[in-house]
Parts: C-alpha cells; structure tokens; sequence
C-alpha cells in the first residue's frame, strides 16, 4: 500500500528513532497501515549482521541498534553494493567503506547530513559518485586506491571540506574542482601520474600539509609560494632538478621531503626556513653538501643516505651542526 507523504515520514520518523517503544509503535502504524516494512528490515539486518557479526538480537533491538550507530565500519566485506536503506541511518558521523568493490553509492546517502568522515580507499570507482557531493557536512574524504581517473565540478559544494586524499589515482591530470576547496587543511596527490600542478593551487592558502610524491613533476607554480601555512611538504619521487627560490617563503615548513629527484643544489631562499625541522635529501645528485643547510637552525633531523661525501666530509658537517641527527650512506653520524 502507498502511504501519502506525511503518513510514510511520520512512520520513518518513528522506526528511525532509535527508541524501543516508537520502534514497536511503527510496526502497529505500518501494520494498520497495510504498509510492507519487510524489504527495510532485510536491510536493517544486513546492517546489523555486518556491524555485529557475533550478535543475535530480535528486531526491536536490530532496529534501535542500526539507528544508534555514529560510526559504521563496513571495511573488508567483499561489498559490491550499499543497500539504500543506509540513508536512514542519520546518526552517521563516521562511515568507513574502504577495501570493497564498489562502483556506485546509493543517492539516499544524501540524508547523511551530519556525516563528517567517509573512507572508500580501495573501490573501484572511475569518477566521485554525484551523491557524495550532496554530503555538505564532510570535513574528511579519502579515496585513495580508487581507480579515479576525474571529479567531478560538484566536488567543491563540500565547503567543510579540510582533508581530500586522492592518492594513488591515475587521475593524469591535476583536478581543477579541488582549488575551490578553500578550507582545505590536508591534500595528498600523491602517485598520480601528475605532470603539471596549476596555478590555481596557490588559492589553498590554508593548507598544513601538502603530498605530491610519487608523480612526474619537474616544476611547481609560482602561486604556491602563498601557501605560507604549510607545516609538511613532500615532493618525493618526482624529477626535479632545482627548487624555487620561493620555496624560501614557506616559512612554517617543519617538515619538507626531497628525496628520489635529480636536485644538484638548494637555493638560497632554504635559509629562511627557520621552524625547519625535518629535511629528506636522499637519493638526488649532490655533488657537494649544500652550505645552505648551515643556517638552518631549528634542524634536528637531516637523510642524505647514498651521498657522495667522504667520511672525512660527513664528521666536519657532524662537528657543524651538533643539535642535528644526520643520516649518509645509511650510517648514522
């Protein structure tokens, strides 16, 4: 029987309330009502089953349960599809759907109105599902490992948003929706297959930290020297062969990796790097130690593993920077 719409939201309003006695009250209305609520609580117990794999409860309490759930991990269970019943769960505050084999999501996990974070690493989606840009409450999205090859423009209605990892996509292009995402905090791009990033990305101004390690980047734009708030900055495996002398404006760097380029100096801009902590230098083509790195003060970690520098070379930098931890050739000095 089809309920008029104040019939079925009143009925919703009930069942979804996570209260026993409103529980049983929808099951009297939908009765005396002639309205069929079995296909919900096939879902309800698949949820439940899911969520409570070593429990057995009767349908009162499977009800009440998956309505009182604010963080449901549904991580490794082989899933193909959501049932569209998850909508209900308004509750959701966490929702953790990584290691599936999703292609879509249902369009009812646009009611999720008060989810904050959702995982979906390891899926197998080409584009973001439309629905996830109705989630205006995000603040967290990770879609690592999701085969994305785009997003789509709707992405930047999430204006909550602060951490986006798209990591280990073969997106080939940099995704022009994510330099709308103002109150982005955290940004991994990393193993992308990047070859360019646009100038664009200097308007994530308040951006902390910042992957673009493992792509095919030979340069950065002039813009990201207005990212004046990064605290971690990793540019490892990408094939650069020089810095900007920009780089010298991101002065809350703590933390900035190099490693795996083709880097032969640092410019001397690196010198106002003061809250520098941690620097990662390995693996690139250093000639000579960089004397820039001298007036680093705050530096308390330093890897330049397989340098070419001598033992003599690496005791004289030791004696030149006491407060440092440095790493050469795999031997701590």
């Amino acid at each position: 029987m089809a309920l008029t719409p104040t019939e079925e939201e009143n009925l919703f309003r009930l069942f979804t309330s996570g209260l026993d006695e409103n529980i049983r009250l929808a099951f009297q209305l939908a009765k005396s009502l002639g309205f069929d609520l079995n296909p919900y609580l096939a879902d309800i117990e698949k949820l439940y089953r899911w969520t409570y794999p070593e429990q057995r409860a009767g349908v009162v309490t499977q009800v009440r349960s998956v309505h009182s759930i604010t963080e449901l991990d549904l991580s490794c269970k082989d899933l193909e599809t959501l049932p569209a019943y998850i909508g209900q769960m308004k509750q959701l505050v966490k929702m953790d759907l990584s290691y599936n084999k999703l292609t879509g999501l249902p369009a009812s996990l646009s009611q999720l109105t008060h989810l904050e974070k959702l995982v979906l690493f390891y899926n197998r989606f080409e584009t973001v599902p439309e629905v996830i840009c109705e989630l205006s409450g995000l603040t967290e999205l990770h879609l690592g490992l999701t085969s994305l090859r785009r997003l789509p423009d709707r992405l930047e209605k999430l204006t909550h948003l602060q951490w986006l990892d798209l990591g280990n996509n073969p997106l080939e292009a940099y995704p022009s929706a994510v330099n709308r995402l103002t109150w982005l905090r955290r940004l991994d791009l990393s193993l992308c297959r990047l070859e360019s990033i646009p100038e664009g990305i200097g308007n994530l101004t308040g951006l902390n930290s910042l992957s673009l390690a493992m792509n095919k980047l030979s340069a950065l734009p002039l813009s990201m020297g207005k990212l004046a708030n990064l605290t971690y900055l990793s540019l490892l495996n990408n094939r650069f062969t020089e810095l900007p002398e920009w780089i010298g404006q991101l002065s809350q760097l703590s933390t900035l990796d190099l490693t795996s380029n083709r880097l032969t100096r640092l410019p001397d801009s690196m010198s106002q790097l003061t809250r520098l902590t941690d620097l990662r230098l390995s693996d690139n083509h250093f000639a000579e130690f960089p004397e820039v790195l001298f007036a680093l003060p705050g530096l308390r970690k330093l890897e330049f593993r397989r340098s070419p520098f001598s033992r003599e070379t690496q005791d004289s930098i030791r004696a030149r920077m006491p407060e440092c931890t440095v790493t050469f050739s795999g031997v701590l000095i």
